[in-house]
């Protein structure tokens, strides 16, 4: 993983996949609920009004302030 690769959550718009690279401690709990933890493959749906992510054939909605604390490594 090269540091250009590795960006915010937020930092994706919708169509790009990504894989979780790291999640703040505030809301690794609620996102490991959600099944969703490093090394998970995602792809953004929508950014407003809120984060839609698909990780398999689930897509889950995120708050902003949730999806700014997670990095994402992009492909590439």
């Amino acid at each position: 993983m090269t540091p250009e690769n590795r960006v915010k959550l937020t930092d994706l718009r919708p169509g790009d996949k990504a894989r979780l690279v790291f999640m703040s401690p505030e809301v690794e709990l609620r996102l490991f609920g959600f099944g969703l933890f490093p090394g998970t493959e995602i792809q953004v749906l929508q950014r407003f009004p809120s984060y839609i992510i698909r990780c398999e054939r689930t897509e889950i909605a995120l708050e902003t302030s949730v999806a700014s604390q997670v990095e994402v490594e992009k492909p590439g």
